[in-house]
């Protein structure tokens, strides 16, 4: 048995899951740890899946997803076997109901856990909802609404993440814009960018309002194509309730008036006591020109060093590699650790999700979706391990077994004090959309 920096009665790993087009996959991989068992199916079903995981870092994990009016979920236990089937955990009620798919989980080591989404009746303004769940995935009191109607970019996620007690916080965007179309082009008079959060405690009553985490972001005249991507923000907390936030400052800043042109991707991050206060000020971890930035995610450790990692995209039509995850390492006081490197190899090859965890021994473990390099491209879940120097561990893995089909959107925990672990993906086994998976596959972290 490892000797763990991590006390069972205080067991927490950062968990965020965000999504994105990407490009990468790497050349070749190495193995990330033995795997545990054969990959296993989780739910399959006729509509398309965005699965998240926490577990109570004694083994047992849950596995949420959602359709387009109700959210679900399945038990495992520290065996990898399930707790029997999988059971509706809350509907969506939202007339008409209009819900992308996008969650966020987070568990205590009880086994509590929370799930936080956004609906909306007009895909324009959106509700931010939370709701709590004992350790057999009853409901512990009434739907949370954590932010009322408001006027906000139809698909940017709300995100979790919870305490040893199980006070949790919840974090999201705002987005308010005044824009005219004109034929495919939109002429956006005025925008303005905020991330906000929401701490509540493990009664779900909430710790005041909603704060602000940054100065909103203004853009004023600028002419877009389409809607462009606003991820959710990134959040970790610790088991004694502080907490680390990284967002994505800047969609573009290339507004007639407000854009400098210099910057048109930025992600930066900020620290919070326990009660929501600053801790330090906020840094910006990278930027680019030209080029974009964006799906932050954090992983917190027990000492709270924490690591950032983004999407990070070349705008150079004349690099063929634009394309990688990357990350930088941050003490306990906030202090970067050196630049940011990549995780991932620079390629041309797109994918749609970033999850990142600390492991107990102070590394870190990645995991993404991305497209073969070579024909036929598939596309399969691949992950990285790290020392707690920040050291590489081998290469880039890959995760599933099986490879038909397209395999996305993964999820991943840490499910014990040894820093075994667990990811989830979605599958589309047949190729043509008409069919839809969740599997899962468990690692030793020995």
């Amino acid at each position: 048995m490892k000797t763990s920096r991590f006390k069972r009665s205080g067991l927490h790993f950062g968990l965020v899951t965000v999504f994105a087009t990407l490009l990468a996959a790497p050349a070749a991989w190495a193995a990330t740890g033995d795997q545990i068992g054969a990959e296993f199916q989780v739910h399959i079903g006729t509509e398309p899946l965005r699965p998240a995981v926490a577990s109570d870092g004694a083994g047992n994990f849950v596995v949420v997803w959602a359709t387009h009016d109700a959210i679900y979920a399945r038990f495992y236990g520290s065996d990898g076997l399930p707790k029997g089937d999988e059971f509706p955990l809350a509907q969506i009620s939202v007339p008409p109901p209009i819900f992308d798919g996008k969650l966020s989980v987070a568990m205590n080591s009880s086994g509590k856990f929370v799930v936080v989404w956004a609906t909306s009746s007009d895909m324009t303004h959106e509700v931010i909802n939370a709701q709590r769940y004992l350790a057999d995935g009853t409901a512990d009191g009434a739907v949370i609404q954590v932010a009322a109607p408001q006027q906000a970019y139809y698909g940017a996620a709300p995100s979790v993440a919870m305490d040893a007690a199980g006070d949790f916080v919840v974090a999201w965007r705002q987005i308010s814009e005044l824009d005219v179309p004109v034929g495919a082009v939109f002429f956006q008079l005025l925008r303005t960018s905020s991330v906000y959060a929401r701490l509540y405690n493990a009664e779900g009553r909430a710790k005041g309002s909603a704060f602000l985490v940054d100065v909103p972001f203004v853009q004023v005249l600028e002419a877009v194509s389409g809607q462009p991507t606003v991820a959710a923000p990134g959040i970790a907390m610790d088991s004694r309730g502080r907490f680390v936030i990284a967002w994505q400052d800047v969609i573009s800043d290339s507004g007639l008036i407000s854009g400098s042109g210099l910057i048109d991707g930025a992600v930066n991050v900020m620290r919070f006591s326990a009660v929501g206060l600053p801790l330090g000020v906020k840094q910006r971890v990278a930027a680019t020109w030209p080029g974009w930035i964006t799906q932050p995610v954090v992983a917190l450790g027990a000492d709270d060093s924490f690591a950032v990692g983004w999407m990070d995209i070349v705008a150079d039509p004349l690099t063929l590699n634009r394309t990688a995850v990357r990350m930088r390492r941050y003490n306990n006081i906030g202090i970067a650790q050196g630049p940011a490197s990549d995780v991932s190899a620079r390629t041309a090859r797109p994918y749609s999700a970033v999850c990142a965890v600390v492991r107990p021994d102070g590394g870190l473990l990645f995991a993404w979706d991305g497209n073969d390099p070579t024909p036929p491209y598939s596309r399969n879940i691949y992950s990285q391990n790290y020392a707690a120097d920040g050291t590489p561990q081998g290469g880039n893995a890959l995760v599933n077994t099986t490879t038909t089909g397209i395999q996305s959107l993964p999820s991943l925990a840490v499910t014990d004090a040894d820093g075994d672990y667990v990811i989830v993906w979605a599958s589309t086994p047949d190729n043509t959309g008409s069919q839809y998976s969740i599997y899962g596959q468990r690692f030793s972290g020995r």
